[in-house]
C-alpha cells in the first residue's frame, strides 16, 4: 500500500511517492536474486528529488518491470546500478552494468514507462469520461452474464480489456453451446486493446468488422441465439516490420521489402478502413529520457479535463458523442463552407478514400474542432489533421 487516497479515480490521484523508500523495497526484492549470481544491486536518485507525484498505475509498473526485468539485463559477475530520473510525471529508470572485466560502467538499457504501447493504452480509461448510470448498469450486466464480479468502488470506470494475440474468435466475440459474451462485449463502453495486432489470426481480426459498425454481436447456435452489446473503442499496437526496426535512423532493420509487405498485409484493408486514427510512435532519443518536465507535458488529469469539455459540447449539440452521430446528423453538425468542401472533396479523391472514410473523417474533424474550442463550421486545419490520421 503506497498511500492511495480513497477517491473515485485512484489512477489519477496525484500521490506523493517516496522514490527513495520505493528503491529500497526494490533492492530488498532483488538482492536475494542478485546474490545467487554473484551480483550487487545499488540504487541512486537525482539530488533533492525524493518525493515525486506519480499515479498508482505507474508505481505498480515500476515494481513489475524492476522485479521481473532487471535480472534479465544483468549478466553474471556484474554489478547493477539503477538510477532514477524524472520524465514528466512518470519515472524513467536508467540501468548501468558495472562489469569488472571492463573496469567501467556502461549504460545498457533504458526502461521508459511513458512510451511503452501497453502503458499508453492502459492510461486511456483514465482520461475518458466516466460512464453514465445506464452505461455502468449495461457493463455490469455483461459482466454478470459472463460470471464475473463488479468492483463497486470503481463501477463507473470504463473497462479495459487486453486479450493475448493467441485468443480465438470465440474468446474475442463470444460463443459456446450456451452463448457467453467475449472480450468485445466485456469491453462494452470501454477500451479493447490488441497488442501485436499482426500476430492475431486474420480470421480472428475479421470478426471484429461487423461489431465495430453495429455496436453489438449476434451469436446464433442450433438451440438458441443471443445478442450482446459491443460498443467498444478499439486500440491496437504493432511493429513496423517483423524485426521492429523499419524506419530506424540507425538502419538496423534487416527485413526485405517482401517480408515487410507480408507482415503488414496480415491486417486487411476493410479492417484498417474502420480505424480512424493511425499514429506512428518513434523511439525516444536516449538524450531526452532524463530531461526535466517541460511546460508542454501534460498529466492525465489535465488531458481528462479537455476531453470532458469536448464531450460536453458534443452532448449539448447532438445528445450523443461524435462517434455515434448518424450520417444525416453529419450534414448539420459537420457543416463545411464552400471553399472547405471543395478542398475536402479534392483531398478525398486524391487519397482514394472510401465513402466510409468520408464520414469517419468528418466525425474526427468534428472532435478536433471541439477540442479546439467548438467552432460551428469545420475549418481546413481540422479536416487536414483528421485526414493525416488515416492510414497511408
Amino acid at each position: 500500500d503506497l498511500g492511495l487516497t480513497q477517491t473515485g479515480h485512484p489512477d489519477l490521484v496525484p500521490t506523493s511517492v517516496d522514490i527513495g523508500a520505493l528503491g529500497q523495497q526494490v533492492i530488498a526484492t532483488l538482492t536475494p536474486l542478485a546474490e545467487k549470481s554473484a551480483q550487487t544491486v545499488t540504487f541512486t536518485l537525482e539530488p533533492d528529488e525524493n518525493h515525486w507525484i506519480l499515479d498508482q498505475r505507474t508505481v505498480k509498473q515500476i515494481l513489475y518491470h524492476l522485479t521481473f526485468g532487471i535480472m534479465q539485463v544483468a549478466g553474471d559477475h556484474s554489478n547493477l546500478c539503477i538510477h532514477a530520473c524524472r520524465r514528466g510525471q512518470a519515472l524513467s529508470l536508467v540501468l548501468w552494468l558495472a562489469n569488472p572485466w571492463l573496469g567501467e560502467s556502461l549504460p545498457t538499457q533504458v526502461i521508459d514507462l511513458v512510451h511503452s504501447p501497453v502503458s499508453l493504452a492502459e492510461r486511456l480509461p483514465g482520461i475518458l469520461p466516466p460512464m453514465s448510470e445506464s452505461e455502468a448498469l449495461e457493463t455490469c450486466a455483461v459482466l454478470s452474464v459472463a460470471g464475473q464480479t463488479t468492483d463497486l468502488a470503481r463501477w463507473r470506470r470504463r473497462p479495459f480489456r487486453s486479450p493475448h494475440h493467441t485468443a480465438s474468435a470465440v474468446a474475442l466475440v463470444g460463443g459456446g453451446s450456451y452463448p457467453r459474451p467475449g472480450e468485445i462485449s466485456l469491453a462494452h463502453n470501454g477500451v479493447l486493446f490488441l497488442d501485436e495486432l499482426p500476430e492475431f489470426s486474420r480470421h480472428v481480426l475479421e470478426v471484429l468488422r461487423e461489431p465495430m459498425e453495429s455496436g453489438h454481436i449476434m451469436i446464433a447456435r442450433a438451440a438458441r441465439q443471443s445478442t450482446f452489446p459491443a460498443q467498444f473503442q478499439l486500440v491496437a499496437a504493432m511493429n513496423p516490420c517483423p524485426c521492429g526496426y523499419a524506419g530506424d535512423a540507425g538502419q538496423r532493420c534487416q527485413c526485405t521489402p517482401d517480408q515487410i509487405q507480408r507482415y503488414r498485409s496480415r491486417i486487411s484493408g476493410p479492417l484498417l478502413d474502420r480505424i480512424d486514427l493511425c499514429v506512428e510512435v518513434p523511439p525516444v532519443p536516449l538524450a531526452e529520457l532524463g530531461l526535466p518536465r517541460s511546460g508542454r507535458d501534460e498529466d492525465s488529469a489535465t488531458v481528462r479535463e479537455r476531453v470532458l469539455k469536448a464531450r460536453r459540447q458534443s452532448l449539448m449539440r447532438a445528445g450523443r458523442p461524435n462517434a455515434e452521430i448518424s450520417t444525416r446528423e453529419l450534414e448539420r453538425d459537420c457543416a463545411l463552407g464552400p471553399a472547405e468542401r471543395r478542398w475536402f472533396e479534392a483531398a478525398l479523391e486524391r487519397l482514394g478514400l472510401s465513402a466510409r472514410a468520408y464520414h469517419r473523417v468528418l466525425r474526427v474533424a468534428r472532435t478536433i474542432a471541439d477540442l479546439d474550442g467548438g467552432a460551428a463550421l469545420l475549418e481546413r486545419e481540422h479536416l487536414a489533421e483528421a485526414l493525416q490520421y488515416r492510414r497511408r
